[in-house]
């Protein structure tokens, strides 16, 4: 009975929050997810740090060993802007303002972390966004940024357009009996919006969970590496699925620029001895790694 509750209360929660952003701009123009290019001295600024991370992610056995440990899994390395520092530009006006157009003045930064899977074959046979689904969140941007030397070609994510505005009659959607997330009917009634977003090393994506996504995995062996920005206007993930501040770790150039931009929660950033983390007194955080315990 309490569980019925709670998810009447969460389901009820999520609508009349998302009923209150703007939802305007390019992320709603291109039907909840597009992908953004970078000018040349944005090149510059930010493309050589990313290149000399992966190089060094690459070259770590230890790194490569970890991941294929937990196959399938996805894994977070929430120090990658006290590691990488210049990620932090991938940031650039053209998303901020697409972002606040979308979710209001008040957005904010919730996580920044390297998001990594590692998989042997298709990925809905390894991990559960394989599968097509949403966030269960309601309304959350998302930036990915592919730091692969080809980019997402591997492990490209697919979206079907304008489902980024939906009501849904329930936000579980956990893998059922029959290996799927979403009912057949609602993705076949869309599948002629469906997106394959291809890019390139050098291109970010842009999209809000809140649509009907899914990331596909090539037959083989994939790494997959992301750079992973989470933006809400939620103050605590208070229904399930992580909305909300979680914790991440940055260097001072990048807790500079984040600060300029206005999307930090000062009221959470703790310093360290020579990096300031975004800290929750909450125990209720997603399990994470660090880069720099492979000594990179």
């Amino acid at each position: 009975m309490i569980r019925k509750i709670y998810r009447i209360f969460k389901d009820y929660y999520i609508r009349y929050v998302d009923s209150r952003y703007p939802r305007k701009g390019p992320i709603d123009e291109f039907g909840g997810a597009y992908s953004v290019c970078y000018s040349e001295s944005q090149q510059k600024e930010v493309f050589p740090s990313l290149e000399r991370l992966r190089n060094k992610l690459f070259a770590c056995e230890g790194f490569l060993e970890h991941l294929k440990k937990n196959q399938g899994k996805g894994l977070f390395f929430n120090d990658l802007l006290a590691i990488c520092p210049e990620a932090s530009y991938l940031i650039n006006d053209e998303i901020l303002s697409s972002v606040r157009e979308y979710l209001g003045d008040n957005v904010k930064l919730d996580l920044a972390t390297l998001f990594s899977i590692y998989t042997e074959g298709k990925s809905e046979n390894k991990n559960t966004s394989g599968i097509f689904h949403h966030d269960s969140v309601g309304s959350r941007i998302k930036i990915f940024f592919s730091i692969n030397e080809d980019g997402n070609v591997a492990a490209p994510t697919e979206y079907i357009r304008d489902t980024h505005k939906n009501f849904y009659k329930d936000y579980d959607n956990i893998v059922g009996i029959d290996g799927n997330r979403l009912s057949d009917d609602l993705i076949k009634k869309n599948s002629k919006s469906l997106k394959k977003f291809v890019e390139p090393f050098g291109k970010a994506l842009v999209i809000d969970t809140n649509g009907v996504h899914r990331g596909v995995y090539n037959q083989g062996e994939v790494l997959r590496l992301n750079v992973l920005f989470e933006f809400s206007s939620k103050k605590s993930p208070v229904v399930r699925g992580y909305v909300g501040p979680r914790e991440f770790e940055m260097g001072k150039i990048a807790y500079k620029f984040l600060s300029d931009a206005k999307i930090i929660r000062q009221n959470l950033i703790q310093k360290g001895t020579d990096s300031f983390i975004h800290k929750l007194a909450s125990k209720q955080q997603n399990e994470a790694d660090k880069i720099r315990s492979f000594n990179i």
